[in-house]
């Protein structure tokens, strides 16, 4: 738990440091096309696979949120980088639309 605050701690302290810098939006930006493009998909897939995002993929996109020049940013890239590892360590590659047959009645 204390780990988790501390990062939750350090990702605040990035995210103000990138606003500060002005990246905040450009940041943004390509959050957004990254969640349109993920939305687009599993609408054209929607018959046959479900979106299943696993914990890996989830903290894997967190990392640019580090991306700033300071012990946190170290810090937060780290604890984000290592769970996503662990994450493809434990639990292998997944996708994010496995297959799901149509349910029968």
């Amino acid at each position: 738990l204390a780990l988790a605050a501390g990062g939750g701690y350090a990702a605040a302290i990035n995210v103000v440091a990138i606003a500060r810098a002005g990246g905040l939006a450009r940041l943004g930006v390509v959050y957004a096309a990254m969640v349109a493009c993920v939305v687009a998909v599993t609408l054209c897939l929607r018959g046959f696979h479900a979106l299943h995002v696993h914990h890996y993929i989830f903290f894997a996109a967190l990392a640019p949120l580090g991306a700033t020049d300071s012990h946190f940013g170290a810090a937060s890239q780290g604890l984000v980088l290592g769970i996503a590892m662990q994450g493809i360590a434990r639990y292998g590659p997944a996708t994010l639309w496995p297959y799901s047959p149509p349910p029968t009645f």
